[in-house]
């Protein structure tokens, strides 16, 4: 195994697992654990020695797709089925017909394979499940609501997919199972799912408690660091825990040739996106962020500055051309903030006169760009220019006649990116609807704005005299 968790909780030596079980269980059905499920497994199933029960009773895995998911569901379910005695196990999805259809296509089919007669299963609409007559226990599939399970009891609640839910649906689940397992003493709630979206916050909730390592949970987390580049796909392969055993390198590079950047991030990486689509492809913003750009030493350059639209972040940006006149953007200063930006600003003015510093006056940087102390520093465009500096920073990312210097946050912007269309103008930045913060792309188009709509030198004083006449 080459990938490495992203995060995972240690196995407690001192603690006795079923893991080790699960496996042997797995590996006698024919279908052998992954080094990143027995992992999971070891620790998901410790046992306290003070208690007798299972150490966590909730276990959050994440992995990114083609991971093995779906196996790792069945196998603690069937695991579960056949030692506990009237044992209940539960499956949800995001909807009672996805939970219905992924149980009986996805579950059923390899269950019944392995164990054949031992095994019973219903199809009915209104009675799916899977029992083992021999101890009682039953596994079922059932819609992410408070109805369902009422009056029910569980011994195990196995979530798929839970990015798919919304805070309401997600708290309605929790109340649905919560109840169920209060009579259950080793009851365990296990959320199987790849990171989300904008929506996915009762998710992303879940997953950060689990990495700051609240009471009663444990975390198996894979996938590429979050500080990662998901455009970089060898990054992605080398992070994914899968490949080498179940899938190869092809097929993610093929993945990243056809999905949109966000999707590729959130599925492949398991890095968690804003949006669910992007402006632009995952090959065309491949072409123009790069850690090669570099201006020609020498270089006129402009800066541009903006501020997210919650005020949270204040970001600069300078512009200057390659040996081969290609415009290179670079990220110069990125803080918390704006109230430092003025004295920044002045600073920069100081040391390179650039051609223009703009800041958009009618954008949450006009405080910046109405401060006294920079009045002499800063231009703020009309919106036409703004307009028109927009196209060209879009055109020029379409057509790879740009280079914008490798930066982690302005490459993540791409994913949360939405544009409006104002009047006869065109395509401008919408900051209010984008899904995250933008400012990194503002600054960026500002900068290049700034150098492209520089007026032109103005020419060498001639003398005349009569003599020239």
């Amino acid at each position: 195994m080459t990938a490495v968790p992203r995060f995972h909780t240690p196995r407690d030596p001192s603690r006795r697992s079923l893991g080790p079980k699960l496996g042997k269980l797995a590996a006698a059905l024919g279908m052998p654990l992954m080094p990143w499920q027995q992992m999971a497994a070891d620790v998901a199933l410790e046992i306290d020695p003070a208690t007798g029960r299972f150490a966590y009773k909730r276990v959050v895995i994440t992995v990114p797709r083609q991971a093995g998911k779906t196996t790792m569901t069945l196998m603690l379910g069937l695991h579960r089925l056949l030692t506990t005695e009237t044992g209940k196990i539960w499956y949800t999805a995001q909807t009672g017909q996805a939970a219905r259809e992924r149980f009986i296509g996805d579950l059923v089919p390899p269950a019944t394979k392995l164990l054949g007669p031992a095994v019973t299963v219903k199809r009915g609409a209104g009675d799916t499940r899977m029992s083992f007559p021999a101890i009682g226990s039953q596994m079922r599939p059932h819609p992410p609501n408070d109805e369902y399970l009422h009056g029910e009891q569980s011994d195990l609640n196995l979530v798929d997919e839970p990015w798919a839910y919304t805070e309401i649906q997600g708290d309605a689940l929790v109340q649905a199972f919560l109840p169920t397992q209060n009579t259950r003493p080793n009851a365990q709630t296990v959320y199987l799912s790849t990171m989300g979206t904008a929506d996915s916050k009762w998710w992303h909730d879940i997953v950060d408690d689990a990495r700051a390592g609240v009471a009663g949970t444990c975390i198996c987390d894979w996938g590429l660091p979050e500080a990662g580049d998901p455009s970089d796909v060898e990054a992605v392969i080398a992070a994914h825990p899968a490949v080498g055993y179940t899938i190869d390198g092809d097929v993610i590079r093929e993945a990243h040739a056809q999905m949109k950047p966000a999707e590729f991030a959130r599925a492949y990486a398991n890095i968690r996106t804003a949006t669910r689509s992007a402006v632009f492809t995952a090959e065309t913003l491949k072409r123009v962020i790069t850690s090669d750009a570099t201006m020609t030493a020498g270089s006129s350059v402009a800066i541009g500055a903006a501020v997210s639209w919650d005020r949270s972040r204040g970001v600069i940006a300078a512009a200057g051309y390659a040996t081969d006149g290609t415009p290179v953007v670079e990220i110069i200063d990125a803080r918390p903030g704006s109230g430092w930006m003025p004295a920044r600003l002045q600073e920069l003015d100081n040391a390179h006169a650039p051609l223009s510093v703009l800041v958009d006056g009618r954008s949450p940087a006009s405080t910046v760009a109405t401060d006294p102390a920079v009045e002499d520093v800063i231009t703020i465009p009309e919106s036409r220019a703004v307009a028109g500096g927009t196209g060209s920073f879009l055109d020029r990312i379409s057509a790879g006649t740009i280079r914008l210097s490798w930066d982690a946050e302005l490459a993540a912007a791409f994913d949360v990116l939405a544009l409006r269309v104002v009047g006869d103008l065109g395509q401008m930045i919408d900051r209010k609807h984008s899904a995250g913060s933008v400012a990194h792309i503002e600054a960026a188009m500002l900068a290049l704005t700034g150098l492209e709509q520089a007026p032109a030198p103005a020419p060498a004083p001639m003398i005349w005299s009569m003599n020239d006449a």
